[in-house]
């Protein structure tokens, strides 16, 4: 099972995501690392090991999966999703989506570059 679990790289993943059950919705669940596996986020209620979870990333983008553990941390929950049957399609759509949402904001040069900003003309 360990190997099954760190078959994919995981990234760090702040966004906000919808979480929902058969019982209960988060629309403001948020994200903490994703994978091509799974995902790991806090949210407002408790999951049960085993449940049917599903995570939304986008309007158009929802991905299903099975609660692997969940945690009380003081008044939210940490959970750990795996999705369920996932597609190569749907597989190539997340991964464009955590490339798209975990990418930098911008390009910056070297922190040793003294000769250039680091923050973009903007800011």
């Amino acid at each position: 099972m360990a190997e099954e679990r760190r078959q994919y790289l995981r990234v760090i993943f702040e966004e906000t995501i919808q979480v929902s059950t058969e019982e209960w919705s988060d629309p403001i669940a948020t994200g903490l690392d994703l994978s091509l596996n799974g995902v790991r986020f806090h949210c407002e209620y408790p999951l049960s090991e085993g449940e049917l979870v599903s995570i939304e990333f986008e309007p158009s983008f929802t991905l299903v999966g099975t609660a692997i553990w969940c945690w009380p941390i003081e008044w939210y929950y940490q959970a750990a999703v795996r999705f369920n049957d996932i597609t190569v399609t749907e597989q190539e759509k997340l991964r464009k989506y955590i490339e798209t949402t975990t990418c930098l904001l911008y390009t910056s040069p070297s922190p040793r570059d003294k000769r250039q900003s680091r923050m973009p003309s903007s800011a």
